[in-house]
């Protein structure tokens, strides 16, 4: 007889949908994970796969056909493209069922391998499905091209993420969802706004209409305010990043370690659990693996604290622009994002100065719920960047390498800057008997606030190599990014031949394996040497300089 909790629980076809990608191979097996959590909450599950990607399918037929009949007809050919870019999973159920059989059968992969990893991408706020997916076909494309010398799962998880919109059929949506009372005050402003404008032109109660007309502005602009801040669905993307997208990517890896654990032929060996996560996607990381400490509770005596389940240990994480707080790695008192963060064998940020989505975006929405009484608390991990002397040139490339000076610790050596006289020292965000032992120190960092890749080509900023950016840098930036789309200051690291191969080759091979990329006798000192012909500022975790 089922216990009462296994009653509860939801099928996995109700969580969760996997694809295996057209390009995977013997030694990497590259899978599409996409939560069924829908964007609102009186929608169906969102089963289907977007269309301008169906290449990557081999079964372009049957991926979408139970659910697409349910659809209107004028979203049939939209999303009819993006479901060719996998294979429908090999079973006789449903195609758009995340059955059992498809986990045995990445379990089975990972038993029976050498040595096998997983390593699971995450995307971040605002990000569009058919973006997304695409992005996640081209890793496996990358990884192929390298000598693999063990096997590889990868798991590209697409939670869902809503794209700001401004079509008519959205804000009527949003209209809809407005409670009844700002309704109510919407309208009574916009009326007296009228009658106060009315007033003015007929020359009547000139005085009274002007009082009129400012207040009922006032009113008018706060509700507008909440219906932006609705539009850009920042905080319902957090919610689903809260909410669905951490308890679903949990099932997801506690089905594969309890799939694996029943499979005779089980690998002995723990097996290395990677993730690379971007923006908000830091967030759904930490939270994951906050849950997954809880599911899997370790015993006491186990000094291992990367364990996971009987089957993963973590290994390494890369967070590129995590939108998380840098709150996160200072020890000021305990939290759960630095508890996840500490179990990694190897750490990484990826950040820069003119990430303006960060800056202004993130910030101004975690202005009216982050605790902070400065806006340097409110400020994100994904902010963080080495420090600038205003007396001295800016040196680029590995900028502790040499140093064995314990005071040449990230800890020391990385702040915030809001403008050139305002900064502030990581040291600065905790007292002077904070332990300095911390979470921040095993990290490495890339600031790629100047960073150029191939033909002086600047994916993430404007490569300005100023000491900090100014009012009229970061005009620019928004007017690139926004604008007209030449600069992804957020998420341009994924486009930047250069960062994009170094994340990837650290997510599957970790920091020994890139340095073997390197023929020279001294790979460090290469690696140096390139990253500061990129103009990338990077430093090093006291562990990787051992």
């Amino acid at each position: 007889m089922n216990s009462p909790n296994e009653k509860l629980k939801p099928d996995f076809s109700d969580l969760l949908k996997i694809y295996k990608f057209k390009n995977s191979s013997e030694k990497i097996h590259g899978y599409l994970v996409k939560s069924t959590a829908p964007i609102n909450v009186e929608d169906e599950n969102d089963t289907l796969i977007p269309s301008a990607c169906l290449q990557y399918f081999e079964d372009e037929n049957s991926i979408n056909s139970d659910k697409a009949n349910k659809k209107t007809k004028t979203n049939i050919s939209a999303w009819k493209e993006i479901a060719n870019s996998f294979i429908k999973p090999e079973s006789n159920s449903s195609p758009c069922t995340m059955d059992q059989d498809e986990i045995s059968k990445i379990a089975e992969i990972l038993a029976n391998a050498n040595n096998p990893e997983v390593v699971i991408k995450i995307h971040g706020y605002s990000s569009k499905e058919d973006d997304v997916i695409q992005q996640y076909y081209g890793v496996v494309d990358d990884i192929k091209n390298f000598n693999l010398n063990k096997t590889y799962v990868f798991f590209g998880y697409r939670w869902p993420s809503e794209s700001p919109s401004l079509k008519l059929q959205n804000l009527i949506s949003i209209f809809n969802a407005l409670p009844i009372l700002p309704r109510g005050i919407l309208g009574v402003s916009l009326f007296f706004i009228g009658t106060s404008v009315t007033l003015f032109l007929v020359q009547l109660c000139i005085k009274a209409s002007f009082i009129l007309f400012g207040i009922s502005s006032i009113i008018f602009s706060i509700i507008i305010t909440l219906i932006v801040l609705r539009v850009l669905a920042y905080f319902r993307d957090s919610y689903r990043a809260n909410n669905y997208a951490a308890s679903d990517l949990v099932e997801l890896i506690t089905e594969i370690d309890k799939a694996i654990t029943h499979k005779p032929e089980k690998n002995i060996n723990k097996i290395k659990l990677s993730f690379i996560a971007h923006s908000m996607g830091c967030f759904v990381t930490t939270n994951t693996i906050r849950i997954l400490s809880d599911v899997f509770k370790t015993d006491p005596s186990d000094e291992n604290i990367s364990n996971i389940g009987k089957s993963f240990t973590l290994s390494r994480l890369i967070l590129i622009a995590p939108d998380i707080p840098v709150e996160t790695i200072i020890p000021r008192r305990a939290n759960f994002l630095q508890a996840s963060l500490r179990r990694f064998k190897e750490s990484y940020i990826f950040s820069n100065e003119g990430d303006v989505v960060l800056r202004i975006a993130s910030t101004a929405a975690n202005y009216f719920s982050f605790p902070a009484k400065d806006r340097f608390g409110g400020y994100r991990l994904g902010n963080i960047t080495v420090r600038r002397d205003n007396t001295k040139p800016i040196k680029y490339g590995i900028i502790n390498l040499e140093s064995d000076n314990p005071k040449s610790t990230p800890f020391t050596l990385l702040e915030v800057r809001s403008s050139n006289q305002e900064k502030k020292t990581l040291e600065k965000f905790v007292c002077e008997s904070a332990n300095k032992e911390n979470i921040a120190n095993k990290f490495t960092y890339f600031d790629c606030t100047d960073y150029k890749d191939e033909n002086d080509v600047t994916p993430v900023s404007l490569a300005t190599k100023k000491t900090a950016l100014n009012f009229w840098n970061y005009a620019c930036l928004c007017w690139q990014h926004f604008c007209r789309h030449k600069i992804d200051t957020h998420g341009g690291y994924f486009n930047g031949n250069f960062t994009k191969e170094l994340i990837h080759k650290l997510a599957f091979f970790g920091f020994d394996g890139l340095l073997k990329f390197y023929s020279s006798a001294d790979p460090l000192s290469e690696l140096d040497k390139e990253c500061e012909k990129k103009q990338i500022q990077v430093v090093l975790s006291p562990q990787r300089k051992q």
